[in-house]
């Protein structure tokens, strides 16, 4: 195990030449040098260890509780974060908010920015960590300006649902389907917002770790997935009753919370943990919709499948 310590300043680092596409997204940054693919998130790892890029897609319509979620104290408290300040970018083309914090890690404080945005057609956020140690792999300056460098690229032709590493048969209720960041699919009722019905029920099927988890952590890893989501604020859950789908075996919850506006969800969430990956299923309703779709809530569950 690598020793961290107290930073010590460092000249800052010359910027990459070109901008770097983010594997099974639509996201570009420019990173400093020294960064490379991720292998075990979706995002980018410096080679020497210290800092990092994390990307997640999502669609629009989620962009205000991506905002809530990181410029709250609360909700970053409960991702053990300390919020510093909020702030904007200055020329940056898309609607944003920039949160600075910090992390405590093994006696280590790690700066983290938080880059919520809104595009046409899809909700951004980039959470940049950089570890205060001796000789950190980039500067605070060069994190910031990767952060400022960060554009949404024209949508791929084809779909990108093939290269998702699983497979759903999804209940014929689910008719606008989009997969987002090369890890996740997107289920609705009707297309976003402003074309489509308000309250849908909405459907996530999620990569969420590429490594394995030990049966003695699975029910906290399950109650972290549920009570971490950005979508809505969990309030309550009833216990995690033990499921096997496709051969896999989970965890099935039950919850209830609140969107950002104050109304009323239920939460059906399923993490699956096969041997190379773990993966959540997780359907948000109003409460008498969850009740008319429940029977094509637990098919669409059910009907999970791990690619090889």
């Amino acid at each position: 195990m690598l020793v961290l310590a107290t930073a010590v300043p460092m000249a800052a680092a010359p910027a990459a030449e070109a901008p770097v596409a983010v594997a099974g997204t639509r996201i570009t940054l420019t990173p400093p040098p020294g960064f490379e693919p991720a292998t075990k998130f979706v995002g980018l790892n410096a080679k020497q260890l210290g800092a990092s890029f994390n990307v997640s897609e999502a669609l629009p319509g989620a962009y205000p509780n991506i905002v809530k979620s990181i410029t709250q104290p609360g909700p970053l408290k409960q991702r053990g974060l300390a919020m510093v300040e909020t702030e904007t970018l200055p020329g940056f083309p898309y609607e944003h908010v920039l949160t600075k914090a910090t992390r405590q890690q093994e006696g280590v404080t790690i700066d983290v920015w938080l880059l919520a945005f809104r595009h046409a057609e899809i909700a951004g956020t980039v959470v940049a960590s950089l570890a205060r140690i001796p000789k950190p792999p980039a500067t605070a300056e060069a994190m910031r300006a990767a952060l400022t460098s960060v554009r949404v690229a024209a949508a791929p032709p084809g779909s990108l649902t093939a290269q998702l590493p699983f497979a759903v048969d999804a209940p014929a209720r689910f008719t606008y389907r989009k997969a987002l960041a090369g890890r996740q699919l997107m289920l609705k009722e009707s297309p976003p917002a402003p074309e489509g019905a308000v309250g849908d029920v909405v459907a996530t099927v999620t990569q969420v770790s590429r490594d394995p988890v030990k049966p003695p952590e699975r029910e906290s890893f399950a109650r972290q997935q549920l009570f971490g989501l950005t979508a809505i604020q969990v309030d309550g859950a009833d216990d995690p009753v033990p499921v096997t789908i496709g051969g896999v075996p989970g965890l099935e919850m039950m919850g209830q919370g609140r969107t950002a506006a104050g109304q009323p969800r239920r939460v059906y969430q399923v993490v699956l943990f096969a041997p190379r990956a773990t993966y959540a299923i997780v359907v948000l309703a109003l409460p008498n919709r969850f009740e008319q779709a429940q029977a094509d809530i637990r098919a669409l569950a059910h009907s999970f499948k791990a690619k090889p």
